[in-house]
Formats: C-alpha cells, structure tokens, sequence
C-alpha cells in the first residue's frame, strides 16, 4: 500500500524480480521474456555504433531539404479485427474532416482490391483515400529478402508507413483509435511549431505494468546514455503527430528500429517509447534541446 521509492539504478532489477515473481506463473513464462544480456552485449554494441552514426551523418547535412507542407492521416490495417476496427474509426475520422487526405498501409494479402473498393464506397471521400501494400515497395521486398525471420504483421509496419508516407504533417492512428474532435487544430499550437511532435501519455509506466520490460529497457537506457526513470510514464503510440521534416532523423532511427524489430522489440514493448526515447538519444548527440523534440500531453 505504500509506493516503493526506488533511487538507486542497483535496485531496479531486484524490484524486477519481485514484480516478475508476482505476475509470472510459470518457468516457460518466465524464459519468454528472460533476457540473456551476456549473449546481447555484442549488439549492443553493434546497433549503438549505427544509430549514433545515423544521428551525425544526418545532422551535418545542410538544412535544405523541402518537403510539401501537407497534412494527412497515416493508419496501418491488417487480419479481420484490425480492418474492422479501422473501418469504424474511418466514419468517426470522416465525421469530423472530411476532407483531410488518408494513406492506409498494409502488407501482402491482408487487404485485396473487393475490401479496398468496398471501404472507398462506405466511407465519405473514400476516393481521398490512398492503400499502399508495402509489399510491392522494393526497398522493403530488399529487406524481406534478406532477412528470413522478418515478419511485416506486428508494430514495425507502423515505423515504414511514417517513414513511406508522403504527407510532411503526420497524423498517426491506430485502427482501433476513435477521434472525437478537430485534432488537426493542434498542427497550429505554439508546441507542435516549437517540437514538431506531439505524444500522448499511456497509462502505464514501466514497473507498475509491463515490468517484464523494466529491467531491459533501463539497460538500455544506460547504453544510450538516456535519462529514462523508473515512473516515467509510457507513450500511447496509437495517437502521434510528427513533423517528418522537423523530424528528419528521428524517422530514420525509427526505420532503423523496424528493420532490427527483433532486438529493440525485445528490449521494450513495441514501438510505444521509442518515439520519446530516441528524441532522448539525439538530444544528448546534437543541440537539440529535449523541448525542440517533443510536447507530451
């Protein structure tokens, strides 16, 4: 009944233990989500050296690069529930903008041309809406390729439809996400001009939920030199709105994110606090200031 005050980072991971010891019934649930940081150690390493290498290649290219100022929904649909889901959340976004341009992404056969036709005719301005299979994308096919345990059907879909999205002004929802107002009001506050991205807090908070990623993801913050604290609340990535242009080299660390899924997805859940995680990481490498990176509501 009375909160544990933790202050020291030694203390973290035998919280963990008493967490885990809590929640986790069984030895193979256990194993699912032991993490063996002697074996990681090496990608550590690895993957460290290429994002801090992204961050001052990109940072010292000249700021010249236009990008048409326009503005957009990005969603991801997928499998019978998602589509469903997306399918409702498309009369509540059309209800309130009309008129606004929507790209939907999704991967090989999850959509075919008889649902896409389907969904154009039900929703109003269905023609302002764009499916983009990233299946016929090449640069993504390379990947496939290259990479037989790649799997487009999870978060990282979501990593490629912000990087491939043509809009500058990114309104990102999940397809279960339901809008009740005018969100695009927001693009014109004085702190999405001032960050260039704003993110919603989830309720949670690593530790009081998902502990299973407590420990991991503190290490992680350690390597990159990140000042993640144990209460710090986690981001709802199912409602984001980024400025790609702002954003420039965020959106290529998160890429870089969906194409080693494996690794930073089993370092935190998802893709939820990486958004404000690697804003952390270039803030630290360049002159950006943290309030240059993101408002958080």
């Amino acid at each position: 009944k009375t909160p544990m005050i933790i202050t020291k980072q030694e203390q973290f991971a035998k919280l963990t233990e008493i967490i885990d010891a809590i929640k986790i019934n069984t030895q193979e649930e256990f194993n699912e989500y032991k993490i063996n940081w002697d074996k990681l150690k090496t990608l550590h390493q690895y993957h460290h050296k290429n994002i801090t290498n992204i961050i001052k290649q990109e940072n010292e290219k000249p700021e010249n690069e236009k990008q048409e100022n326009v503005k957009g929904i990005v969603m991801c649909f997928g499998g019978k529930n998602l589509t469903l889901n997306g399918i409702v959340s498309l009369v509540f976004i059309r209800n309130k903008l009309p008129n606004i341009p929507i790209e939907i992404y999704y991967y090989g056969d999850e959509l075919n041309d008889n649902i896409i036709i389907d969904i154009k005719q039900m929703i109003i301005n269905g023609d302002n809406i764009a499916f983009i299979n990233l299946s016929e994308n090449p640069e993504i096919m390379e990947i496939v390729k290259n990479n037989k345990l790649f799997n487009m059907r999870g978060f990282q879909i979501k990593l490629f439809a912000l990087y491939y999205s043509k809009f500058r002004h990114v309104i990102y929802f999940d397809s279960d996400t339901i809008l009740c107002g005018n969100i695009t009001t927001l693009l014109d506050s004085l702190e999405y001009k001032q960050s260039g991205m704003i993110l919603w807090r989830d309720i949670w908070c690593y530790g009081r939920y998902d502990s299973r990623y407590l420990d991991s993801f503190l290490r992680l913050s350690q390597i990159y030199n990140v000042n993640w604290e144990y209460n710090e609340y986690e981001n709802d990535s199912g409602c984001i709105i980024i400025d790609k242009l702002h954003h420039k080299i965020l959106i290529k660390l998160l890429y870089y994110v969906g194409v080693n899924y494996h690794y930073y997805f089993k370092c935190g859940y998802g893709d939820k606090n990486y958004f404000k995680f690697f804003s952390k990481v270039i803030s630290n490498i360049t002159e950006k200031t943290l309030s240059n990176m993101y408002y958080e509501i």
